[in-house]
């Protein structure tokens, strides 16, 4: 009788010690209080934590429908990257997503059939020498701050999903403990779980620097430092030797202490110069000291010319580096959100209708785009631009094309369509002006005008259907359906590319097209 009631007893202690710690156990907290005391706790939180997320997963309803123009390839044509940062219990920062949010984001890409992939994947992608599947995506976390690991990794469990992590090295290896970043245990813990890859995100220089004798501090890769001692800024080669260092520290101390290869590093405060500095060349002598250290470099969209579209497509094989682009989310952002950012970066295959559902489909370069209640898109200017560029994402593979589109030219000096759109610098377009029309072609960013057609059309006019075709070398500008310009021989080296559209006026807020069907369709 004795030992029965001792049975009981045990069992409902047991009980209760597992109601208690599924309810009231955060292994987030408890990394921040104190390393987690014995593997048995650990093994038995993680357990509890996968069944309830298994549980979480199946009840998940997915309210999401892709859409007709996603390429539907059996293999990717582009690889999106995420990009989070830490994922607390509550998000307060605009940079932290929520435990919460984070597990619907994820379990809705996970219903919508999204896969994750390796680093090593992604890179034998970029360089074409591996296919891989539809819907293959990169989730990757910057800092090594705990919480995006164990409030992350039962998720990533639960569905299968791997991640790579950018440390601070500095930060994270120079420590036996640290209150906010995961330490070498941890570390070592994590990629124990064939779920997480760890690279370098900075050794010490994930900081503000002093810029000038006040002493206004800002990003330490992107700025010359003030030197107290000197009175001076330093020079460029001091500025040279200082990063490069850094560089060159995350990589040897995470080799040395992780026992791994250190090829990646993602951009600290996603700053490399081009959005201010006191040193103007100082992204082109980044570029050129990353390409010293590592394979591949990260950013966030969309700092750097040439790369304007949200996904990665595959390039040649030159020198073995290459830049990634990622995709940031916030505090706000929802599982549909999500879904509507993956969808516009994944490749659009041809025939082409928009279906003004999306607005994330089209990137804005300047200027405003709006779908408003009725389904119509609004390209304009705005109060602090005189013009309006917007292109559609998802487009850069498409080749020969007819793109017409049919609405209102509002007002403005003229409107242009755009075809095989590269990037910012290398384009090609037709230009509906007052009076006229033209053949335009950017090339690295240098203007040309082709040629040029008197022309009734003008600002003001209603149910007016605009056109450019290119096909081959060749590009056609058409209104109401009619041809009134060519040329066979413009394309040149532009071969391919993406849709865009452009409004100016010479005064601000005073170019608008308003758009209420886009048509682009295959020509041979």
């Amino acid at each position: 009788m004795v030992k029965k009631l001792e049975f009981i007893i045990l069992i409902v202690a047991i009980g209760v010690f597992v109601f208690v710690s599924t309810r009231y156990y955060d292994p987030v907290l408890a990394a921040y209080e104190k390393p987690l005391t014995t593997l048995a706790k650990d093994k038995l939180q993680d357990y509890l934590n996968s069944k309830n997320l298994g549980k979480d997963f199946n009840s998940y309803v997915l309210s999401y429908n892709e859409r007709d123009y996603v390429d539907k390839s059996s293999s990717a044509k582009t690889v999106p990257v995420l990009i989070y940062h830490a994922i607390p219990n509550t998000a307060t920062r605009d940079t932290e997503v929520s435990k919460q949010s984070f597990k619907e984001q994820m379990f809705a890409l996970k219903k919508a059939g999204y896969q994750t992939v390796t680093l090593e994947d992604l890179y034998a992608f970029l360089k074409g020498e591996k296919e891989l599947p539809a819907k293959s995506f990169v989730l990757t976390f910057d800092d090594g701050i705990k919480s995006s690991f164990y409030n992350v990794d039962p998720i990533l469990k639960s569905i299968g999903y791997n991640a790579v992590m950018f440390i601070i090295a500095g930060y994270s290896l120079n420590n036996e403990y640290n209150p906010y970043y995961l330490t070498k245990d941890e570390l070592l813990k994590a990629e124990e779980t064939g779920r997480w890859e760890i690279q370098a995100h900075a050794y010490l220089g994930h900081r503000g620097i002093p810029v000038d004798a006040q002493g206004d501090l800002q990003p330490y890769y992107a700025n010359k430092i003030w030197r107290v001692d000197k009175g001076r800024l330093e020079t460029n080669q001091e500025f040279e030797a200082r990063v490069y260092h850094d560089l060159k520290s995350a990589k040897e101390k995470m080799e040395k202490e992780l026992g791994k290869e250190i090829y990646a590093f993602a951009i600290p405060f996603n700053n490399f110069g081009q959005v201010g500095s006191n040193y103007p060349e100082a992204q082109n002598v980044l570029m050129k000291l990353y390409k010293q250290v590592y394979n591949l470099v990260f950013f966030q969209f969309r700092p750097v010319q040439g790369t304007d579209y949200t996904g990665n497509y595959a390039g040649k094989k030159i020198d073995n580096f290459y830049t990634v682009m990622r995709m940031e989310f916030f505090k706000d952002t929802t599982a549909s959100d999500l879904l509507n950012s993956l969808e516009a970066s994944q490749a659009k295959s041809l025939p082409y209708k928009e279906s003004f559902q999306n607005l994330t489909n089209w990137i804005s370069l300047w200027g405003d785009r709006v779908f408003n209640d009725e389904n119509v898109f609004l390209a304009k200017s705005n109060s602090n631009s005189t013009s309006s560029m917007t292109y559609l994402d998802g487009s850069y593979l498409w080749k020969d094309y007819e793109f017409t589109l049919k609405g209102n030219w509002d007002k403005g000096e003229y409107v242009s369509l755009i075809a095989r759109y590269q990037d910012s610098n290398n384009y090609l377009g037709c230009s509906f002006r007052n009076g006229s029309v033209s053949i335009e072609k950017r090339v690295q960013n240098s203007d040309q005008k082709i040629a040029t057609r008197l022309y009734n059309i003008h600002s003001g006019a209603k149910n007016i259907t605009l056109g450019v075709k290119v096909s081959g070398s060749g590009i056609v500008c058409s209104v109401n359906g009619q041809a009134v310009l060519s040329n066979a021989a413009v394309a040149g080296s532009i071969s391919n590319g993406g849709i865009g559209i452009k409004t100016w006026d010479p005064q601000p807020a005073n170019s608008q097209l308003t758009i209420n069907d886009i048509n682009v369709k295959t020509v041979k």
